[in-house]
């Protein structure tokens, strides 16, 4: 025989003594409300436990970019951006001109030591027409002389055969003859000399000197095109046409690698999932997964970026680790914030 209990709340709960309740529902539904409160508040430390054994001791996840690691290009002198040859998103080859650089300060200083080395050798030249004028009309009174005694012995000569010219005479051309040879030599001696000292003299210094400047002046200018460090894609361009940049100012940034890499930022605890060969789920943005590898040996610890760090985790320290993915990925952004998972069980 079943036996049933009915209650009078069972058939007309609204109503209480005969009296019409309308707030019995609501009544009813506080004390649910009540009842699920109080059993939160009892396994919210127990969810609580489990989660940090799941999320800490299980869960092997971190953070990481998607990045080529790019390579930021800085001006090396002040001046005026001339001309852009490439925009985002190009492909260079190594040495490629990005942008032509134009430094007024240097294109001042060729002017001015241009000038200054056109005057020097306009100064050098006269000076060397003077000395060369000079000893020339020396050489050639010698070679007069020269002639002269030539003529003289001739005429002697010519006496002599006669015995007219004593022992004395002869000597005395021959003597005469020694010394103006001598002379004449000399001469082209001192010429010479005159010739090397004027080319060591200061001027000639001086204009070396200017040269050398010139010279690493337009090397300077020569490197004012600001070429490509290796192949790569240009991420980013910092500067328009025609604006003034101080030194040390940012120009472009040039990817480093040729196929994007994860850099993942590892709590040190989990040291041992970075080593190389060890796989990981990547998980972008947009909600695809793509399997990474350790690709490089893990030997840097770095601080966290601020885009990854949460409020109360600025300036912490993680192990640094690269994976290569085994899917290209179409739609590449530099610095892209993503989410790794490594496998618990290998």
């Amino acid at each position: 025989m079943k036996i049933t209990f009915r209650n009078s709340k069972q058939q007309q709960p609204t109503e209480q003594d005969g009296f019409n309740v309308t707030y019995a529902p609501a009544k009813r539904i506080a004390f649910k409300a009540r009842w699920y409160m109080l059993l939160a508040i009892v396994m919210s430390p127990i969810v609580l436990l489990l989660w940090y054994i799941f999320s800490e001791k299980l869960l092997i996840a971190a953070d990481g970019i998607l990045t080529t690691e790019p390579v930021e290009l800085n001006a090396f002198q002040r001046g005026y951006v001339e001309e852009l040859f490439v925009k985002p998103g190009d492909y260079v080859e190594k040495n490629d001109i990005i942008m032509h650089f134009r430094a007024p300060r240097v294109e001042q200083d060729l002017k001015l030591l241009r000038q200054r080395i056109d005057d020097l050798k306009y100064q050098n030249k006269a000076s060397l027409a003077k000395i060369k004028l000079l000893h020339q009309q020396q050489i050639s009174d010698f070679i007069s002389a020269l002639a002269s005694n030539n003529q003289i012995q001739k005429e002697y000569a010519e006496g002599n055969r006669d015995d007219l010219l004593t022992l004395a005479d002869r000597l005395m051309l021959e003597r005469l003859e020694v010394e103006v040879k001598r002379d004449y030599n000399k001469a082209l001696l001192d010429y010479q000399w005159a010739i090397e000292n004027h080319q060591n003299g200061p001027i000639s210094k001086s204009i070396v000197d200017l040269e050398r400047d010139i010279n690493r002046l337009l090397v300077t200018q020569s490197e004012l095109n600001v070429r490509a460090p290796n192949a790569g894609v240009i991420n980013d361009l910092y500067v328009n046409e025609g604006e003034y940049l101080l030194e040390g100012a940012s120009l472009a940034k040039l990817s480093n690698r040729v196929q994007p890499v994860v850099m993942v930022f590892l709590p040190p605890n989990r040291l041992e999932y970075g080593k190389i060969g060890n796989r990981a789920t990547v998980t972008l943005p947009d909600g695809t997964s793509v399997v990474g590898v350790v690709s490089e040996p893990t030997q840097m610890a770095n601080r966290i970026p601020r885009s990854l760090a949460g409020p109360f985790e600025d300036g912490k320290v993680a192990v640094q680790v690269t994976l290569s993915l085994e899917t290209d990925i179409s739609n590449f952004v530099e610095g892209l914030p993503i989410r790794v998972r490594f496998y618990y069980f290998e």
